[in-house]
C-alpha cells in the first residue's frame, strides 16, 4: 500500500484488481475459504508473498472484497462484474475508484480534466506532502488514477445530466400553476395574462379576449 501525506492508495490498478475479483467470482464462487488456493491461482507460492498481500490489500481498499481469513466479493464487485446495465457498471466502477480517498480528492480537484505534467503540484495541494516526495510519486499515482479515470468522468457526466433534467422538470412544474378542479380550461396569453374558464361568464370573457387577439393578429398582418 502506497502512502502520500495522510492518504493511502493501492499498489495495483483498478484493472488488475478487477481481474483478481473476477477470479474469486468465477473460480471460487465469490467466496475464498482457503487463501492458499487463491494465492496459487494468482501465481504466488504463498499467502505471505509481497505480491499476494499487495493484491488483496488493493482489493480491500477498492471495496471489492470483505473479510480477513475468509474473503468474499462485495455487492459492489458483483455490480461491476455482473451488471444489469452498462450504466450500473459505470456507476459501480466510479464508486470503486472513489473508495480510494486520494482518487476521490483528485477528481474533486481536477474534475474531468486529466492530470497534467504539473500533477505533482496538485498532489502537494491535496495531501500537504513535501514537494520532492510529490514529484517522485506523481507518475505512479497518475497512472493508477488514470486507469479508472474514464469511469469517473462517464458516471459523473450522467449524474449531472440526470440532475439537470430533474431541475428543469421541477422548474417547469413550479412555473405552471395547477388548474382549479372546478375549471373547464385555462387560457394563457402573453399580453393579457391567464384566464380560468369555469362558467358562462368566464366563457364570454374568453370569447371577447380571443376576438381582441384575433383583431390584433389581423392588424399586424395588414401592416406587414
Amino acid at each position: 500500500m502506497g502512502t502520500i501525506g495522510n492518504f493511502e492508495y493501492p499498489d495495483y490498478t483498478l484493472t488488475d484488481s478487477l481481474q483478481v475479483a473476477q477470479i474469486i467470482e468465477e473460480q471460487f464462487k465469490g467466496k475464498v475459504e482457503n487463501q492458499a488456493a487463491l494465492s496459487a491461482a494468482l501465481g504466488h507460492k504463498t499467502v505471505k508473498s509481497g505480491g499476494y498481500i499487495g493484491k488483496i490489500t488493493a482489493l480491500r481498499r477498492y471495496g471489492l472484497v470483505a473479510g480477513r481469513g475468509e474473503l468474499t466479493t462485495t455487492q459492489l464487485a458483483k455490480q461491476v462484474l455482473h451488471p444489469i446495465s452498462e450504466e450500473e457498471k459505470t456507476e459501480a466502477i466510479a464508486q470503486v475508484m472513489e473508495n480510494v480517498e486520494l482518487f476521490k480528492k483528485i477528481f474533486e480537484r481536477l474534475g474531468q480534466t486529466m492530470p497534467s505534467d504539473s500533477f505533482w503540484v496538485d498532489l502537494v495541494e491535496i495531501t500537504g506532502e513535501d514537494r520532492s516526495v510529490a514529484q517522485k510519486d506523481a507518475i505512479r499515482i497518475r497512472n493508477l488514477y488514470m486507469d479508472g479515470y474514464r469511469f469517473l468522468t462517464s458516471a459523473r457526466k450522467a449524474e449531472i445530466r440526470s440532475k439537470s433534467i430533474e431541475t428543469k422538470t421541477e422548474l417547469a412544474k413550479a412555473e405552471i400553476p395547477s388548474i382549479p378542479s372546478d375549471a373547464l380550461f385555462e387560457l394563457r396569453t402573453k399580453d393579457y395574462g391567464t384566464l380560468i374558464v369555469k362558467d358562462e361568464e368566464s366563457i364570454e370573457v374568453a370569447r371577447n379576449l380571443i376576438d381582441i387577439i384575433e383583431r390584433k393578429i389581423k392588424g399586424k398582418a395588414k401592416q406587414d
